[in-house]
């Protein structure tokens, strides 16, 4: 099994977080794809 790093944005209004492992491969999401609401318009 190899390492990942998992980053984490939570402080803000567009809450996110992205996995990275040894090879460089990215995986990625925001919140809004999960709760299907967009951002908020400003």
């Amino acid at each position: 099994m190899g390492r990942y790093i998992l980053g984490l944005s939570a402080f803000n209004h567009d809450a996110s977080a992205c996995l990275i492992n040894e090879e460089g491969k990215i995986r990625f999401i925001e919140e809004e794809r999960l709760n299907k609401q967009g951002s908020p318009t400003e």
